[in-house]
């Protein structure tokens, strides 16, 4: 397994099992659907399209992106399922981001931890020849975007 080094580094990382890719398609799912999350959506979507050629939107074998506020259903759901949680001291720029083989998705209490956990995503994603990131945990939970890993 390669050695996984976002930039700044996470306060925790738990690498694991698998490798999420992104074909020629992915779907962002912003669950908020504020302008904000739209915002970093769009970073992530134009950086894929641009240095990948992915094409962002839903269709038969895209990979799936979800950016979820931690106090929606999709962000209780996404912590529940990987069992963890943003700790009570995470402040506006905490995230916690999962990536399994099937799905990355980034979960946070306000747009500044999407905002972070997207670029977290990014640096993930673009190092690995073949659209791959490996399937690390991370859970940023004080302090700027410090990217936490569990």
């Amino acid at each position: 397994m390669r050695q996984v080094c976002p930039s700044p580094l996470p306060n925790q990382l738990e690498p694991a099992q698998g490798v999420f890719r992104v074909g020629p398609r992915v779907s962002i799912d912003v669950t908020s659907n504020t302008e904000d999350d739209r915002f970093a959506a769009s970073l992530l979507s134009g950086d894929l399209s641009s240095l990948d050629g992915v094409v962002a939107g839903k269709g038969k074998g895209s990979a799936r992106i979800v950016l979820a506020r931690a106090d929606s259903a999709a962000g209780r759901q996404i912590l529940q399922k990987s069992g963890l949680q943003l700790p009570p001291q995470a402040d506006e720029e905490g995230y916690i981001l999962v990536v399994t083989s099937q799905e990355a998705s980034i979960v946070s209490k306000t747009a500044a931890g999407i905002f972070y956990g997207v670029q977290t995503l990014r640096q993930l994603l673009h190092p690995v020849k073949g659209r791959g990131a490996e399937s690390p945990r991370f859970e940023s939970s004080i302090g700027r975007p410090s990217a936490g890993v569990a």
